[in-house]
């Protein structure tokens, strides 16, 4: 009947889906043998086993590397208090993580702004002579990565 418990009116409706939907264009990015994140315990396992890495390890193991160098760094293997320890560790990563997030804002407001003006003015990146041209091998960190750019229009459901 549609009336609820605490004397209100709940009529039973059935729903419809909505018709309308509208054309939204999508700019992604993929750099080629770095789709996915291995979990830390995965890399540590790997380097202990003396292992190869493949290139998304080794940005893992810089992180290791940071972390494993504070544990082990004088002043943090000179103090006897456990709970000194704890706190001086805490508060560098905390520090460590507010870099990073700092860090990535930055990053993430940059690319916004690209990928926003390549949307609307409906151009392509200057390196590319036409949207047939989406691939671009670049160096970082004496590093050679292989970046993909796709841009589709998408149908979204309103």
């Amino acid at each position: 009947m549609g009336i609820t418990e605490f004397n209100g009116f709940a009529p039973k409706v059935i729903s419809e889906k909505g018709s309308d939907v509208y054309m939204a264009v999508e700019l992604a990015t993929k750099i080629a043998k770095h789709s996915t994140i291995p979990k830390i315990s995965d890399v540590i396992k790997k380097i202990a086993d003396a292992k190869p890495l493949n290139e998304v390890d080794l940005l893992i193991k810089v992180a290791i590397d940071d972390y494993t160098s504070q544990i082990n760094s004088a002043l943090y293997t000179s103090l006897k208090d456990e709970s000194l320890k704890n706190d001086i560790l805490k508060n560098w990563l905390s520090s460590v993580k507010m870099a990073v997030r700092k860090r990535r804002r930055e990053l993430l407001q940059q690319i916004a702004e690209i990928k926003f003006s390549l949307i609307l003015s409906k151009k392509w990146f200057e390196e590319f002579a036409s949207f047939d041209e989406n691939t671009l091998d670049v160096t970082v960190d004496k590093k050679k990565l292989s970046i993909k750019f796709e841009m589709a229009e998408k149908e979204v459901n309103v």
